[in-house]
């Protein structure tokens, strides 16, 4: 009877494992350098025109900026240093684009996976807004430091602002803030919204505590209301509950149909403007802009005359 050879036996293994190896390598490989050409390659500024700013009217702007990560799948894998790059072209995006009043969702006021930094604050002074203002919706110390959530950035002075959190989670919670923007005799209620993505159940649950708030406050204004909803128009759900129990109209939720999400594969409509008489609608574009998996949402309105 032939003895087996062992050692040959563990060779042949070894090479299998070997070559398992770089069959995994070799498609890894082009995955993670297709993700860093998305990150850091995509052509920025893109092309896109705007009608000349009227001084009657206000720019308003809705952007979930993911953390300053752009396109990364997380912005954990994004040094601090790339996230301030990022940062610094929304910045410049701002700028050129100019809006009077930006709701901001998914920002960093102190978190360990983005630099450590308010990312709101480094906007406002990249962007030249004079006021701001920063709703935490996660709190969480200690080494995986964590407070982050919506903000608003404007160019004139905000009054009256509270941030309501939907719940106490320290990961992952959602909320809104609500702010009185004075211009001139006028005073503007706004709210900048982010909702849960991953239930119905959830969305509906957060829209009543919106909802409860806003009619608690009694004001005769009808606030805009921004924000990423995380669901459609279609699909409903919380939005639906919202126009129903605040007595909005459909026919003011824009944009109608282009689609905000996610910017390498767009195929969702879910950040929305609602915009409430007596203010009036000249225009509204999803900017083509790969600064997030978000679109940006630009709109110019009309102000009732004092």
């Amino acid at each position: 009877m032939k003895t087996p050879n062992i050692s040959s036996f563990f060779q042949r293994k070894s090479k299998r494992r070997k070559w398992g190896l770089w069959c995994i390598l070799g498609g890894i490989g082009p995955l993670w350098l297709t993700i860093g050409a998305l990150i850091f390659y995509t052509p920025y500024p893109p092309e896109f025109s705007l009608p000349k700013k009227s001084k009657s009217s206000l720019r308003l702007m809705t952007f979930n900026i993911a953390h300053g990560r752009r396109l990364a799948i997380h912005q954990i894998f994004v040094p601090p240093f790339q996230i301030k790059k990022n940062l610094d072209k929304i910045g410049d995006f701002l700028q050129k684009t100019s809006p009077d009043i930006v709701g901001l969702q998914e920002v960093d006021q102190n978190a360990f996976w983005s630099g450590g930094f308010s990312h709101l604050k480094y906007l406002a002074q990249k962007s030249k807004f004079p006021y701001w203002k920063m709703g935490v919706n996660n709190q969480r110390k200690g080494w995986l430091y964590l407070f982050y959530g919506n903000g608003i950035l404007s160019k004139y002075k905000i009054e009256n602002f509270e941030n309501v959190p939907f719940g106490h989670s320290t990961f992952g919670e959602k909320g809104f803030l609500y702010a009185e923007i004075r211009r001139g005799k006028q005073r503007l209620p706004v709210v900048v919204l982010h909702l849960d993505f991953r239930t119905p159940n959830n969305r509906l649950r957060q829209a009543k505590i919106l909802c409860n708030y806003l009619n608690k406050r009694k004001n005769p204004q009808k606030p805009i209301i921004m924000g990423d909803f995380n669901c459609n128009q279609i699909q409903g759900d919380a939005l639906n509950y919202i126009l129903d129990k605040l007595k909005f109209s459909k026919n003011w939720v824009y944009p109608k149909k282009k689609f905000t999400f996610s910017t390498l594969w767009p195929r969702k409509s879910i950040d929305f403007l609602l915009i409430p008489p007596p203010f009036t609608l000249k225009w509204i574009k999803v900017l083509p802009v790969k600064l997030s998996d978000h679109f940006p949402v630009l709109a110019e309105i009309s102000l009732p005359k004092t």
